[in-house]
């Protein structure tokens, strides 16, 4: 199934991946900020093996703000 603009028409290559770059920075910057806010909060997100409860709702939040920055991505574009 190909991917169509609004008008109907078939996407170029240059579009899908400007689209495609653009949901990756907007995902990657708010997983970034989230991460870097988390560690000067005193949260450590990073750590290996972190299964406690605060480690878990610390990546969940994580996602969630990664969300967030693709949504703001796509209204941008």
């Amino acid at each position: 199934m190909a991917a169509k603009n609004k008008d109907g028409s078939e996407k170029t290559l240059k579009q899908l991946l400007f689209e495609g770059l653009t949901d990756f920075i907007g995902f990657a910057v708010g997983a970034f900020l989230c991460y870097w806010v988390g560690t000067l909060l005193g949260l450590n997100m990073a750590v290996a093996g972190n299964t406690s409860n605060a480690g878990i709702i610390a990546v969940v939040v994580m996602l969630i703000a990664g969300g967030v920055g693709l949504k703001i991505a796509r209204r941008l574009r």
